[in-house]
């Protein structure tokens, strides 16, 4: 795996990012949406930050985003999307 995971990190730096999913629940050719919390299933060690929702939908509740800080992350939220 070593040299696939260089491709793998190579763009990582610093800490980890709020990330945001583009779900295909029938395909890449059905409907997509845009999931922002962390997912239904998520480990509870994925490392998580909470953010004042803003944009087009106005204000009010936060969300609470995954941050894919290390390798074990990134695959945890492959194997979600794989799923």
């Amino acid at each position: 795996m070593g040299r696939r995971a260089g491709r793998f990190t190579r763009h990582e730096r610093g800490p980890g990012r709020p990330v945001t999913f583009i779900r295909y629940p029938d395909g890449v050719s059905g409907e997509q949406f845009f999931e922002k919390n962390v997912p239904h299933g998520a480990p509870s060690w994925l490392p998580r930050v909470e953010l004042a929702r803003r944009g087009s939908r106005g204000s009010g509740e936060s969300i609470i985003y995954p941050l894919l800080e290390e390798l074990r992350d990134r695959l945890a939220a492959f194997r979600k999307s794989a799923s």
